[in-house]
C-alpha cells in the first residue's frame, strides 16, 4: 500500500487523479515482464487528522481507542493510567467540570513540552551530524524510542503529550492532593 500527496490544478484534484492512474506503477521487480493491474482507491473524500488533539477532545480520541481494541493492545501500566482518568474498557468517558479542567491543563502542559522539544531536542543522538540542524523524529532508530532495552527516553515520554508516566504522575499527584482536600 502506497500513499501520496498530488497537486491541484485549477482547483480540482481530477489531472493528478487520472496521471497517477494513468503513470503510477507499483509492483515487484520479479512481476516487471507481466505486471499485475494497479488498483487505486482515492482516500481524498475521506476525513484523516494523524496529529494527537491538542484540546481535551485528544482523551477522547483515547477513549475511542481503549473501547475499540482489546485490552491486550496496551499495556496494564498505560490502561491503569488511563483508569484513574475515568478511560476504562466498557465505560462511559463522562468526565465532571473539575476532571475536564485538569485534563485541559495537562494538554496545555504536554503541547507546550512536546512542541519545545520537537523544535530543540536535547539529546545529541537526535542530530544526522555534530552541529546540524537536521535531526531524526525516532531517536534511537526504532518507532519506539528505546535508549535501551525496555527503557523509553525522555524524548519519547515528552513528546507523548499527556499519556505519559510523567505527565500523568504530576496530574495524578495534583489530582489527588485536590481530591483529599474537598
Amino acid at each position: 500500500m502506497y500513499f501520496w500527496r498530488s497537486f491541484i490544478e485549477d482547483g480540482s484534484t481530477a489531472t493528478a487523479f487520472e496521471n497517477t492512474r494513468k503513470f503510477a506503477k507499483v509492483y515487484r521487480l520479479a512481476a516487471a515482464k507481466n505486471p499485475p493491474p494497479m488498483q487505486f482507491i482515492n482516500v481524498s473524500v475521506s476525513s484523516s487528522i494523524p496529529l494527537a488533539g491538542t484540546t481535551t477532545v485528544f482523551f477522547t480520541d483515547i477513549d475511542e481507542i481503549v473501547q475499540a481494541q482489546p485490552n491486550e493492545a496496551s499495556s496494564a501500566e498505560i490502561l491503569g493510567m488511563l483508569a484513574t482518568i475515568c478511560i476504562e474498557k466498557g465505560k462511559a468517558f463522562n468526565p465532571d467540570a473539575k476532571l475536564k479542567k485538569m485534563l485541559s491543563e495537562v494538554v496545555a502542559v504536554g503541547n507546550a513540552t512536546a512542541r519545545t522539544i520537537a523544535y530543540k531536542p536535547r539529546m545529541k543522538e537526535a542530530f544526522l551530524n555534530p552541529g546540524s540542524a537536521w535531526f531524526f523524529p525516532f531517536v534511537g532508530g526504532s518507532y519506539q524510542f528505546l535508549s535501551q532495552p525496555g527503557c523509553a527516553t525522555w524524548h519519547h515520554v515528552s513528546c507523548t503529550p499527556t499519556t505519559t508516566p510523567v505527565s500523568l504522575r504530576r496530574w495524578r499527584s495534583k489530582w489527588w492532593a485536590s481530591a483529599r482536600s474537598t
